[in-house]
């Protein structure tokens, strides 16, 4: 964005394909709802500021199968064939091929209320869906 964004920007921010919605209300000047708050943010600050999301944690659902990802962090719950969740560096492991769920059992914990927490409150939220 000519005169808006330095060319060639780059940034470190944990941001997600569900930031779209915000960020383009945001551009727009239009507020995002009050009653139903997105799961994504607005990325403004990031776009023409250069400032991240200090403790952003991005929660992902698919099936049976949940994760959080918190910095560096991924917390994958669920998993097949997995019979407890994993833990994965994914700065360091891309791939997430490295389970590090027995080295650091603390995290996994932390990580794990913090996703239940998250799973409460979609549930609770939750537009109620009917078969036909």
């Amino acid at each position: 964005w000519p005169g808006r964004i330095a060319p060639a920007s780059t940034t470190d921010a944990l941001t997600a394909t569900f930031d779209v919605m915000p960020t383009m209300l945001g551009l727009a000047g239009v507020e995002s709802p009050k009653t139903r708050p997105f799961d994504g943010k607005d990325l403004g600050p990031v776009l023409f500021r250069g400032k991240g999301f200090e403790d952003r944690e991005l929660h992902f659902a698919h099936g049976r199968q949940s994760a959080i990802r918190r910095g560096r962090w991924k917390l994958v719950s669920r998993a097949p064939g997995q019979p407890s969740p994993g833990l994965f560096d994914v700065l360091e492991d891309r791939a997430e091929s490295r389970d590090l769920s027995e080295v650091h059992p603390t995290r996994v914990a932390q990580l794990a209320e913090a996703l239940a927490e998250w799973e409460g409150l979609v549930k609770r939220g939750a537009t109620p869906q009917t078969g036909r």
